[in-house]
């Protein structure tokens, strides 16, 4: 099996240091998970990336809800991009919507227009709500999204263990699938292995945590290792 990579989800920046110590493949740098992330200041991704070696990603979210975005708020995420690529090279990662829950393949045209096909791009899990997966895939592939973030929609281990599959084999080898959200060490050795998916996404905050107002979002050292060690097991 071929090696999985990692990365970890911060929103504080003493997160970084599990990052660091763990030799973590990349970091998706956002605020307030509590919510789903949203974009960081520009100062935090600076101060990563001046101590993180890896891949960056940088969640572009301007606001939490849904994922069917205004002009006035597609123009705000153009200006964000614009705004992070002026200190560094990174990653955006994006998803945007219209009604029906389909890709919004517009904004995707205009991003790629704007800012051009070398920019690297993540979807992310506003994916889990679109009605036709191919058709979805379709439109990624075509505007050369380099990776997609998904969770599986939340069903048995069973069940999204055959979505990843189907998402592996509709991404043809042409974008990394990518899966997050909620991930735990338990099973996780097992999906890996029965998915051969290309990379794990995490954070390892206690679910309280990542709730609880004015808690700070800080990976648990246990899940933080366990959840590395099992991604070391499956790529073995």
């Amino acid at each position: 099996m071929s090696r999985i990579s990692s990365e970890l989800c911060l929103t504080d920046y003493d997160a970084l240091e599990f990052a660091n110590n763990f030799d973590v493949d990349g970091i998706e740098i956002c605020s307030d998970l509590s919510c789903g992330g949203l974009t960081p200041s520009i100062g935090f991704v600076k101060k990563c990336a001046e101590n993180f070696k890896g891949e960056i990603s940088v969640l572009i979210r301007p606001r939490k809800g849904d994922f069917i975005y205004s002009r006035v708020e597609k123009s705000i995420i153009f200006e964000d991009i614009s705004a992070f690529q002026d200190i560094g090279d990174y990653c955006f990662v994006i998803g945007a919507l219209v009604d029906g829950n389909t890709i919004d393949e517009t904004f995707l045209y205009e991003l790629r227009e704007e800012f051009g096909y070398q920019t690297k791009l993540c979807f992310h899990r506003a994916f889990e709500a679109v009605p036709d997966v191919e058709e979805a895939m379709r439109i990624l592939k075509k505007y050369k999204v380099q990776r997609l973030l998904c969770s599986g929609r939340n069903k048995s281990p069973m069940e999204d263990a055959i979505h990843f599959k189907r998402l592996m084999e509709l991404s043809s080898g042409e974008l990394q699938i990518m899966a997050g959200g909620g991930i735990r060490a338990i099973g996780l050795v097992d999906f890996l292995k029965e998915t051969s998916v290309d990379r794990v996404h995490f954070s390892a905050i206690p679910k309280s945590d990542s709730n609880q107002q004015n808690s700070r979002e800080i990976p648990q050292y246990d899940t933080f290792v366990s959840i590395l060690d099992a991604i070391h097991q499956a790529s073995i």
